[in-house]
């Protein structure tokens, strides 16, 4: 019976080392997704440059694609499904906990790039719903971490709604405008009216298309 007892605690221990190893590479994983998103942090330089260049939630998907092939390959080659659920349950959680850390914790009071929102709410609604799938249940999947996380979600994908809808209910004005303003000065002058009046409509047409100086 010693025997026994001794030879299931060291078959325990080697699990949970392979566990906690697997665990952790994957946390490397999306440590370095995390890095990469906070380029896109509105203090950072370039953050406009970088969004422009990258397609829609890229990163995401490229992390989703990472996750679901590990998933398949860890229920192909583990047989043991108590083993494989408590794979996933500290997997999950080690997501969570990570994105709410950077997000949540890090970012309290920042405003996120619309890049960085797309993505991290594309990451974090799709972890949910696959872990769902394979089995990990809701006590696990709807923790208060998990709830904060979606809830500051939801609220940068609000903010983010609202100024796009501000920046296309407020059309700036377009060349025709300016064109149009500077033909009319030149009209001016060809009708033999004063140079200086033509040349000061000119510049006032100039001046309301530049940026005004604060004082």
């Amino acid at each position: 019976h010693e025997y026994h007892t001794k030879t299931d605690e060291f078959l325990e221990g080697i699990q949970s080392r392979i566990t906690g190893g697997i665990i952790t590479r994957f946390g490397e994983v999306l440590e370095g997704l995390l890095v990469r998103l906070a380029r896109y942090d509105e203090t950072a330089m370039f953050s406009s440059i970088l969004s422009i260049a990258k397609p829609t939630d890229e990163i995401g998907k490229e992390y989703i694609e990472f996750c679901s092939s590990n998933l398949e390959q860890i229920r192909h080659h583990i047989y043991d499904e108590l083993l494989v659920l408590s794979l996933f349950d500290s997997w999950y959680s080690r997501q969570i906990r990570l994105i709410h850390d950077w997000l949540v914790k890090d970012r309290a009071q920042a405003s996120l790039h619309a890049y960085q929102v797309t993505c991290l709410g594309f990451i974090v609604k799709k972890v949910h719903g696959d872990f769902e799938l394979q089995g990990v249940t809701h006590d696990v999947l709807d923790t208060r971490q998990y709830q904060s996380l979606i809830s500051r979600i939801q609220t940068e994908e609000a903010t983010q709604s609202i100024k796009i809808g501000e920046a296309t209910s407020s059309p700036k004005p377009g060349p025709k405008s300016l064109l149009g303003s500077m033909a009319g000065s030149f009209s001016s002058l060809s009708n033999g009216k004063l140079a200086t009046s033509g040349l000061s409509s000119i510049t006032s047409s100039f001046s309301n298309f530049l940026p005004k100086s604060s004082n």
